[in-house]
């Protein structure tokens, strides 16, 4: 899978399980739910084993020697340009995601629709990002990869302006006004994110699956913070949802920034 396709899949996964789990409880009771983890988990085991073969030469295969690849791990966190490439991306994500881990708040209380209602959320955020990645797409080999980050900040800091506006002039938020802003922050983060995750790999050559899958641990690890410790604090106030995303926003474009200033002097001093 390309490194665009699988961020696509990455970002979406998370936005279209809480419609499938509304679905579920809409005809069974909450353990449905963990029944379906169990034969979906089934079922991807078996399309792995029977339809995607290795496709790695053997010759390149790294040995699973754990301490080799503890090492390596090490090595690849403590690089400063993968850590604050990785906190530019997992801090872009996380604007998004807190109102994932917020759904049902944000769909439930503050919108006021029910559990088979959670698509007027997650339709919209995965028309986003599929729609960002077809251009994410396009533009390879055409447009800059620094322009492309900066256009995807750009239109999720446009969607945030549209956001905070719309709760400071809304009494109460209702669909499609209050999920229009989540499907342009969708859209911004799947121009930013294959961008990143490509310069990453190509900084480790002989270990891209270690370099990808440290950059994916990142951001789960953020997330999960923002699941269990920040959603629970504030997912009951629509103005205070979009002033912690915007601040995530804000975070993951300094990185980025920061990133972009440390090339630049490396050039210079090269030069």
């Amino acid at each position: 899978m390309s490194t665009k396709g699988w961020s696509v899949h990455f970002s979406v996964a998370p936005a279209i399980a809480p419609v499938i789990g509304g679905w579920i409880l809409g005809w069974s009771q909450w353990p449905a739910i963990f029944w379906f983890l169990v034969l979906f988990s089934a079922v991807l085991w078996f399309a792995t084993w029977r339809v995607l073969p290795e496709t790695h030469p053997p010759e390149a295969r790294l040995p699973p020697v754990p301490s080799r690849l503890l090492r390596d791990y090490v090595g690849i966190f403590l690089n400063p340009r993968f850590q604050r490439l990785a906190a530019a991306s997992a801090f872009n994500f996380g604007a998004l995601f807190l109102y994932i881990a917020s759904a049902p708040a944000f769909v439930l209380d503050l919108l006021k629709l029910s559990e088979q209602q959670f698509a007027w959320f997650f339709v919209p955020t995965i028309g986003g990002m599929a729609a960002g990645a077809w251009v994410s797409g396009r533009s390879a080999g055409r447009v800059g990869g620094a322009r492309l980050v900066a256009l995807g900040f750009a239109a999720s800091a446009l969607a945030m302006a549209y956001n905070l506006g719309y709760n400071l002039l809304a009494d109460v938020p209702r669909v499609p006004w209050a999920v229009l802003p989540m499907s342009l922050n969708a859209f911004g983060i799947a121009l930013v994110f294959p961008v990143i995750t490509l310069v990453i790999i190509d900084m480790f050559p002989g270990h891209r699956g270690s370099a990808s899958s440290l950059q994916a641990f990142t951001s789960l690890v953020l997330n999960a913070l923002i699941a269990g410790v920040l959603s629970p604090m504030i997912s009951g106030s629509g103005m205070m949802l979009v002033l912690t995303a915007t601040a995530f926003l804000a975070v993951g474009w300094g990185f980025w920034r920061w990133e972009v200033a440390a090339m630049r002097r490396a050039v210079g001093t090269r030069g």
